[in-house]
């Protein structure tokens, strides 16, 4: 199989830890996200969206932020319908 890429390619990553889908979110969606005190740094973020993951976010460059770290967990992981791109 060959895959032809283009430098319009728009390649989301992988979790690092689950290796699921990411969805690409602004900084400042993360910054209003997680507790007092934990640094985010990077420039582009994905939301992990696998429910059994521990991590909330994460960037290209394999940094994590995880549920844990969150004022409370995103969306995602509860009353999330992500075929529907809506809260249910």
């Amino acid at each position: 199989m060959i895959i032809e890429l283009t430098t319009n390619s728009k390649v989301i990553p992988a979790c690092p830890i689950c290796h699921g889908i990411g969805q690409k979110v602004r900084k400042i969606t993360v910054e209003h996200q997680v507790k007092e005190g934990i640094k985010v740094e990077g420039e582009e973020f994905y939301l992990c969206k696998t429910s059994q993951c521990d991590v909330a976010y994460f960037t290209q460059g394999q940094k994590t932020i995880l549920q844990e770290q969150l004022i409370k967990n995103p969306y995602l992981h509860s009353g999330y319908n992500s075929s529907l791109n809506t809260l249910i």
